[in-house]
C-alpha cells in the first residue's frame, strides 16, 4: 500500500454517501511524463465486470494452493469453518493467520505467505485467493485505489484486494479488513486491473497497472453531484 495525495471538491463538506465520484490524474499516453485526468467513481462493492473462467479456479504459480504450506492452512481451515467457508469466514481467518502485518514483503506467493503469516495487502490478497479457490469458490486478485473515509480526513492508497464470485456476481472481500480499525468510517474501491498473468512472469502485468495508476485523487464528492 503506498499514499495518493487527494483533495475533495472545494468548499464541500457534505457527508459522503455510499459511492463517490473523483477525477484521477493518471499518466497521458501521448505525453510521455505528463498527465491527464480521468473520472472515476468509488464503492464498496466495486468490482470488475468480466466474467469467472476457468483460471479463477485453478492453482497458479502466484495462487499456488497445491503446494504443501497452503494444504496444512487449509487443514486448520476446514477445522474451524467447514468445508465450504463463506467468504467471511475466509477474510477473518487469513487476517488473523496474517500476523505480521508489515510492508517488507514484495508480492509473495500463495505458499510463501501460508508459511511465513507475514506481508501487506498484496499478501492478504493472494493468500484469500489462494483458499477462497481451494474451497471452491471463483476468485482472483484485484489492484488498484482504496479511499479511506475517516472523521475530519480521507486517504487515499494504492492498494490490492480479492474478488470472489458468489455465483451471481463478484463480491470484493479485503483481508486486511480496513473497516475493523476505529479510525476508519468507511472504505471504498477503484479496481483498475486483475492480475491476470499469474504465471512466473506475472510482474509484468503490473505495466498495465502503470499506465492506469494516479498519482493524484481530486474534486472528491458524492457520486449524485
Amino acid at each position: 500500500m503506498f499514499e495518493i495525495p487527494v483533495e475533495r471538491v472545494a468548499g464541500d463538506n457534505a457527508p459522503l454517501s455510499g459511492a463517490v465520484s473523483a477525477m484521477l490524474d493518471v499518466p497521458d499516453p501521448a505525453h510521455i511524463g505528463t498527465s491527464r485526468q480521468v473520472a472515476a467513481v468509488f464503492g464498496e462493492n466495486k468490482t470488475m465486470q468480466s466474467p469467472p473462467d476457468s483460471r479463477h479456479t485453478a492453482a497458479s504459480f502466484v495462487v499456488d494452493y497445491d503446494e504443501p504450506a497452503v494444504e496444512q492452512l487449509l487443514l486448520e481451515l476446514r477445522t474451524q469453518y467447514g468445508d465450504r467457508p463463506t467468504v467471511s469466514e475466509l477474510t477473518d481467518f487469513v487476517f488473523a493467520h496474517i500476523e505480521d502485518k508489515n510492508y517488507l514483503r514484495d508480492f509473495d506467493l500463495a505458499s510463501r505467505v501460508a508459511a511465513s503469516g507475514a506481508g501487506d495487502c498484496t499478501e492478504h490478497a493472494v493468500l484469500l485467493t489462494a483458499l477462497a479457490r481451494a474451497t471452491g469458490h471463483s476468485a482472483r486478485i484485484a489492484i488498484g485505489v482504496l479511499l479511506l473515509e475517516y472523521e475530519d480526513d480521507i486517504g487515499a492508497y494504492g492498494h490490492a484486494w480479492t474478488e470472489i464470485y458468489d455465483g451471481d456476481s463478484w463480491q470484493l472481500a479485503d483481508a486486511t479488513k480496513p473497516q475493523s480499525e476505529d479510525i476508519v468510517i468507511r472504505p471504498r474501491y477503484l479496481p483498475m486491473i486483475t492480475l491476470d498473468d499469474e504465471g512466473p512472469g506475472y510482474t509484468l502485468d503490473f505495466m498495465r497497472l502503470q499506465r492506469l495508476q494516479p498519482s493524484k485523487v481530486s474534486q472528491i464528492a458524492n457520486a449524485s453531484h
